[in-house]
């Protein structure tokens, strides 16, 4: 396994505590605090620990000394069985951990580039894995031949050009390893960057499905940024797309229908400018993770877990 601190991180980290202790206020790298954002059920006592510890690490090496203020809580960004022993294992993201200094906010210091965790189970309870992916996008859960994988990025500013762009990461056997090596177009490559056939599979979401699109209800994001500003969110709602403007159904579902392939018809009935309703009719494309209005060039909303969506973008209580 790799473990690279991107440009960026290494520059801020080295510029910002140059002659600093490591010790913090209370706030910082020393706090006991276990705060965890939410998740599907309490997580066991070993694992928040652990959480617990992750979080002091990342912040002694980025948000620690005199006039450094630590806040908020990592988050459990995925859940998936890495190793096969029965048990769940959890990543660990940044969540809506923050760092100021003498109060004004460095933004830079928390992004995908932080070295990421995953508390893997073992025999003896649970132990803390590091992975690194840098801030070009976030880590993803995938399946690889029939087990779960994550897919960590190597392309963007600060990272160390590689022959690949990104690589799955999963279990071995005995150890979490690079699986298999992918380029800018997802395709499966070796090692080296030449080329062969084969592509990770996005893991399809669960949840309750949504009679608008053949989709689990939730929050949508283009790409996959869960973290994006509300604006740029969706909410796939029983009945239809909810917005941040306009969080409530302003008209009435009607139907969908199937035309062949991945595309769906849906027709809803909306107040008209002239009285009474009228319909409005529209084509979507729908994957195994997300969907897109059938028009070239539109990007994909993909669907994302609740607890990778910050508390503040939420718009549907």
């Amino acid at each position: 396994m790799r473990l690279r601190i991107s440009t960026l991180a290494t520059l801020s980290a080295a510029t910002l505590l140059t002659g600093a202790a490591c010790d913090a206020g209370p706030a910082g790298a020393g706090s006991t605090a276990t705060a965890v954002a939410a998740q599907r059920g309490p997580l066991p006592p070993a694992a928040a620990r652990l959480v617990s510890a992750w979080r002091a690490e990342i912040l002694e090496d980025a948000c620690s000394g005199p006039g450094f203020e630590a806040a908020g809580a990592p988050s459990i960004d995925h859940t998936a069985d890495f190793n096969g022993d029965g048990r769940p294992d959890y990543v660990i993201g940044v969540g809506d951990l923050t760092c100021r200094l003498d109060g004004a906010p460095m933004a830079a210091l928390f992004s995908p580039s932080v070295p990421g965790g995953l508390i893997l189970s073992s025999p003896d309870g649970y132990r803390l894995e590091h992975f690194q992916s840098s801030e070009v996008r976030t880590p993803e859960l995938r399946e690889l031949d029939g087990q779960p994988v994550l897919i960590l990025f190597d392309g963007g500013p600060g990272a160390v050009r590689l022959p690949f762009y990104s690589h799955a990461w999963g279990w071995t056997g005995s150890t979490m390893d690079d699986l298999a090596f992918y380029d800018d177009r997802d395709r499966r490559v070796n090692s080296d960057g030449s080329s062969r056939r084969g592509a990770a599979r996005p893991a399809p979401p669960t949840g309750t499905p949504s009679r608008f699109l053949p989709l689990p209800i939730g929050y949508y994001a283009p790409d996959g940024n869960c973290a994006a500003d509300p604006f740029h969110l969706q909410y796939l709602a029983e009945d239809g797309i909810r917005f941040s403007d306009l969080p409530t159904a302003g008209c009435r579902f009607v139907r969908t229908r199937s035309l062949g392939g991945d595309r769906y018809e849906t027709t809803k009935s909306c107040p008209s400018e002239e009285g009474g309703e009228a319909p409005m009719v529209d084509v979507w494309r729908v994957g195994p993770d997300g969907y897109a209005y059938d028009t070239p060039g539109v990007p994909s909303l993909r669907y994302c877990p609740i607890e990778r969506v910050p508390a503040r973008s939420r718009f549907v209580r």
